[in-house]
């Protein structure tokens, strides 16, 4: 989808790239990282910013922690505007991208599981995009043991009064396979929708004595298998790529060595087997640029 934009005098078609996840998926560090990307492409092919966005200080209020490694708060965002967007171009066609993060903290993607609503401008706004980025976190379970009752408890704690339920801890894939229903059954987006799942902090996939795949689609098939299999099954709605993500390069606040390396240098992208720093290559596949 295509959204026209006039500009003194001049007519500027941009598509839209809608960013999705719950808090603290790694959307900030990326965001900060891809800004760096865009702000130093490595060649004249190479997409790149393009200053149109109408207010860019969520991304300067922690910029210097994010350039000096260091893990960044949850909100680094205005807390005057909930939309955040970053444009960019491809210079050899002309053609101007924008991504879109309707809500700083996720809170607008955690209400549509908790309150089942959301807010008329976000469904509004939806069949504007033309794919999505859809951040999950390598280093946390996909999965809970909020439903296996006493099995989780001590053996003997018999008179352990039952934990309070709170939608909030269900597992997280099970929220974000609701947020893509909520988004699939009751917008107009286009169909299919592309997704780009985005696995952040990818760095710690491999480490010694990790057995998880280390390619991206097939560490979604076993870790997240209820979001695999949902995207999978219903092509009619949604067709998906997968990728690892280091925003970082490594762990934040203990990055060591890589502190010499720039941060658009350092960060990196794996598709399959494939691992380089070109994080601008999910934009082309869901954009089809």
């Amino acid at each position: 989808m295509q959204i026209k934009y006039l500009n003194l005098f001049m007519s500027i078609e941009v598509q839209r790239v809608l960013v999705i996840g719950l808090p603290e998926t790694g959307k900030s560090s990326f965001i900060h990282a891809l800004d760096e990307v865009l702000k130093n492409p490595a060649s004249e092919a190479d997409l790149r910013s393009y200053g149109l966005a109408r207010d860019r200080s969520y991304l300067q209020k922690e910029k210097a922690q994010f350039l000096a490694g260091e893990v960044l708060g949850r909100t680094f965002l205005p807390e005057d505007d909930t939309n955040v967007e970053m444009w960019f171009e491809d210079p050899l066609t002309g053609r101007k991208g924008e991504l879109h993060l309707p809500d700083k903290k996720g809170e607008v993607f955690r209400d549509q599981w908790i309150n089942r609503q959301w807010e008329q401008e976000y469904r509004n706004s939806l069949s504007e995009i033309s794919g999505a980025l859809l951040f999950v976190r390598a280093d946390l379970k996909s999965r809970n043991d909020e439903r296996i009752g006493i099995l989780a408890t001590d053996v003997g704690a018999t008179n352990t009064p039952a934990k309070a339920w709170d939608m909030k801890e269900a597992s997280a894939q099970v929220q974000v396979v609701d947020i893509l229903q909520f988004i699939s059954e009751h917008s107009r987006v286009r169909k299919p929708l592309r997704i780009a799942v985005m696995i952040s902090a990818w760095d710690t996939v491999g480490r010694s004595g990790d057995l998880r795949p280390k390619e991206p689609l097939q560490f979604l098939r076993t870790e997240w298998a209820l979001l695999f299999q949902y995207l999978s099954a219903n092509p009619e709605s949604f067709t998906m790529k997968a990728y690892g993500v280091s925003a970082y390069g490594g762990p934040p606040g203990a990055l060591g060595d890589l502190l010499d390396d720039a941060p658009h240098e350092r960060a990196s992208l794996t598709e399959e087997k494939t691992k380089n720093n070109k994080l601008t290559i999910p934009l082309r596949w869901l954009l089809g640029w």
